[in-house]
């Protein structure tokens, strides 16, 4: 990289609104952060999570804060919109049922996996090796959680 291939710019136009959160489907009392993508140096961040109750904002972050950190204290599936403003107007992002939060099943777990649909209605696959499992030469991880319940793990 050379110095003269640096482009600086002023932003003149309203944000163009956009969010990522850290993870979507979680159990209850775990954290997330939502992280703001927005475009054109936005200065001010308004979020709005519905239903209005069930969460907190934590780590001294708010509704105000450009990537809050929230807690979600109750089930339930929850929208979330960024209103991000800056010197020239403001603009509104909003996805609906974005985060899904799930208390867990009790226990004893009991989860045959002889239904259609796999995995099942609230059960996550992870594969850290970005679906190279079973590749030769390669070991095998994956591991199929519940929220805290760790079902299979290799």
């Amino acid at each position: 990289m050379a110095i003269d291939d640096i482009n600086i710019f002023e932003a003149s136009a309203p944000p163009l609104a956009n969010f990522v959160a850290s993870a979507t489907n979680i159990c209850q009392n775990e954290t997330i952060t939502i992280s703001d993508l927005s475009q054109n140096s936005p200065s001010a961040w308004a979020w709005t999570i519905t239903p209005a109750s069930g969460y907190a904002y934590v780590n001294g972050t708010s509704a105000t804060s450009q990537n809050p950190q929230v807690q979600f204290t109750v089930d339930g599936i929850y929208d979330v919109s960024l209103i991000a403003t800056n010197g020239f107007g403001s603009n509104t992002y909003t996805i609906n049922s974005y985060i899904i939060v799930g208390a867990g099943a009790a226990l004893p777990l009991i989860e045959t996996f002889q239904g259609v649909q796999f995995p099942p209605a609230n059960w996550v696959i992870e594969n850290p090796d970005l679906g190279n499992n079973l590749a030769i030469g390669k070991r095998s991880f994956r591991t199929i959680w519940n929220c805290n319940n760790c079902i299979i793990h290799e």
